[in-house]
């Protein structure tokens, strides 16, 4: 089973928490400036799944993709996390995020978590 977990980039600082025993656990208080339902609206969910260095992968995680084999056209372009129709998934071509495609030595895709939305937008823009 998945372990349910969530991150939330408040004024430059980074709160995780999870889901324990029926409640939150280690949510932001109000003495960072944070109410609970603020928290709500800009929570990232932990997708389950590790980047090819062993990092864990948020929504609103930037994510270089590159395919491992030589082809014609390589790809190596930077792609946003999101939860879209029921999966985690990229915005590159809707690519679904699951086990087979982080697996490296079964996988055409290395997958590595290099910023996130609210503090790298930047990393979105084409890269030349």
């Amino acid at each position: 089973m998945r372990e349910i977990k969530f991150r939330i980039i408040w004024k430059r600082k980074v709160h995780y928490w999870g889901y324990v025993k029926g409640g939150f656990a280690g949510l932001p208080t109000s003495s960072d400036g944070l109410n609970l339902e603020k928290a709500k609206e800009l929570s990232c969910q932990f997708i389950g799944l590790l980047d090819k260095n062993g990092k864990e992968i948020y929504e609103g995680d930037i994510v270089n993709l590159k395919s491992q084999y030589e082809t014609d056209e390589p790809i190596d372009t930077n792609s946003k996390v999101e939860y879209s129709d029921g999966s985690f998934r990229l915005d590159f071509h809707a690519m679904i995020l699951n086990r087979t495609v982080l697996e490296y030595s079964k996988s055409n895709w290395l997958i590595e978590v290099i910023g996130n939305i609210y503090e790298n937008p930047e990393l979105l823009e084409k890269k030349c």
